[in-house]
């Protein structure tokens, strides 16, 4: 949202234009000491930027006449789209008072470039979004706003809607988007380039909960926005109390019946503290309600064909059109009470009237080609909204080409995965048969290997049994021929003890003579 438009020519301030709260003078003076010195010290023309505080300062510079072109806005704004902004500034500017410029430096010879900054803060303006799931209340609100008649029951909002409010020369642009789950697709695309979000609840404890889904999306997709929460349904016997759900959520919240007209001035009042503009609309609002009501009451007077009362109220709502800063609006009800003034002089001069001619209804009153526009938006509205109107729906377009794009892609890829799977399948039966097939063919190699080891087995056995057989022969033949021998012995050794035994008589010693030496 563009906030503030500051011309200076050196160290004079010779056009300001103020569209919401901003930064403070004292933190505004050093930055704008610094930009005049720039300005002095600068080769060429430019455009640059910077973040103070919670604010965008953007500038512009014109050497040649030391004229310094600034904008204040918010972070959320696109530099592109300042940029182009500032162009057109600087532009407009030279092309109006060049050559006044160097002549007059009293603020008030510029006040009639008000109109192309009025048009050039329809480019950044605020964008507000009215957020929450399908039937909180949001689109009775925006009706709320609108001094529309109320809805009792819920009807799902399709594509959303913009409402404009209009306070002075400060235009607020509610974006009021479908809060069904189906159209969460494109809920962060309506967030994005938000200024302010204004989150709607029944204030139940479940939806309550649910929301919290939309503060990380808000804080995810344009952490800068500004964050205000209204509960609305109070008035039912299950709603959390605002304090409550002020700690649960963490931001201010406010308490809301929207179904009750009464409720419009502080609908208005939650959406200028959330934007920042309450010091700027405040002196329009009851202004703004004032005319609503004397609209309702002509409407009755012509209704029931009281002329004069109708006179009277027409011009009281040409009166405060003034005050509003409405000079469309002001000039077209100012002719509806010239108009009936003119039919009520008719009738006192005791001019003759036919029946069919008698004032009965609006029709009859209002001059052809005059109708009357909602109070809430002028014919210089119309177009900006539009063309939000028009973005809204081309984002929507465009998501739901995306979406379905992303939906073939999915179709084909599932199918794809669906082939591959089918082939993973065959693939694994045929492996699982592979399998199973080896499986088998071991379990006959084990089968006969088993088979063979248990005949080997078996062969062992005989063997060991036969070689056990053949020792124990052959133990017993040992056996049988040593106790023969032993008994052999045994009566070899008892026949020699009974046999004499033979004497030996000794040998004699030999006698040896020594040799005689030669």
């Amino acid at each position: 949202m563009l906030r503030e438009i500051l011309i200076l020519k050196g160290k004079f301030q010779i056009y300001k234009r103020i569209y919401g709260e901003g930064i403070s003078i004292q933190a505004l003076s050093p930055i704008l000491v610094s930009l005049i010195d720039f300005l002095k010290e600068a080769k060429e023309n430019t455009i640059e930027f910077m973040n103070i505080i919670n604010f965008k300062v953007a500038y512009a510079t014109d050497i040649e006449h030391s004229l310094l072109f600034i904008f204040i806005t918010d972070l959320t704004d696109d530099n592109d789209n300042i940029s182009q902004q500032l162009e057109i500034i600087r532009n407009e500017f030279f092309s109006r008072y060049e050559s006044l410029i160097e002549l007059q430096q009293d603020s008030a010879a510029y006040e009639g470039f008000n109109d192309v900054a009025d048009e050039v803060f329809k480019e950044l303006r605020p964008k507000i979004a009215l957020v929450g799931f399908s039937g909180v209340g949001k689109t009775t609100i925006t009706r709320l706003i609108r001094a529309e008649e109320i809805p009792m029951r819920h009807v799902p909002t399709i594509t959303g809607d913009v409402a404009t409010i209009k306070l002075g020369h400060v235009n607020l642009y509610l974006w009021d988007f479908a809060g069904q789950e189906k159209y969460s697709f494109v809920w962060n695309k309506f967030i994005k380039g938000a200024d302010s979000v204004i989150l709607v609840l029944d204030s139940s404890p479940k939806n309550v909960r649910e929301s919290k889904f939309f503060i990380e999306l808000i804080r995810k997709e344009e952490p800068h926005a500004r964050i205000a929460i209204v509960a609305n349904k109070q008035d039912l016997p299950e709603s959390m109390s605002t304090d409550d759900i002020e700690q649960y959520l963490g931001y201010k919240t406010y308490s809301m019946i929207a179904i009750d007209p009464d409720n419009r001035e502080l609908m208005l009042n939650i959406i200028a503290d959330t934007v920042r503009v309450r010091s700027l609309i405040a002196p329009f609002i009851k202004p703004l309600l004032e005319r609503d009501n004397l609209i309702a009451e002509a409407e009755a007077a012509i209704m029931a064909g009281n002329i004069q009362l109708a006179a009277e109220k027409f011009d009281a709502i040409a009166d405060l059109c003034v005050i509003l800063e409405e000079e469309d609006l002001m000039q077209h009800f100012k002719a509806q009470a010239q108009f009936l003034h003119s039919k009520l002089a008719e009738l006192q001069h005791g001019l003759q009237t036919s029946p069919e001619n008698i004032v009965t209804s609006s029709e009859s009153v209002i001059p052809e080609g005059i109708t009357t526009p909602p109070i809430t938006t002028d014919a210089l509205e119309e177009e900006v909204v539009k063309k939000d109107k028009e973005k809204m729906e081309k984002i929507m377009k465009e998501e739901e080409e995306k979406i379905k794009k992303e939906q073939e892609l999915l179709k084909k890829e599932e199918e794809e995965k669906r082939k591959t799977e089918e082939e993973r399948k065959r693939k694994e039966e045929e492996r699982k048969n592979r399998e199973a097939e080896e499986k088998k063919a071991r379990e006959e190699e084990e089968r006969k290997k088993k088979e063979a080891e248990e005949k080997k087995a078996r062969e062992e056995e005989e063997r060991k049994k036969e070689e056990a057989e053949e020792k124990k022969k052959i133990t017993d033949e040992e056996r049988v021929r040593k106790e023969r021998e032993a008994k052999i012995k045994e009566d070899l050794k008892k026949t020699f003890e009974e046999e004499p035994k033979p004497v030996i008589k000794p040998i004699p010693k030999p006698v040896i003579k020594p040799i005689p030496k030669p």
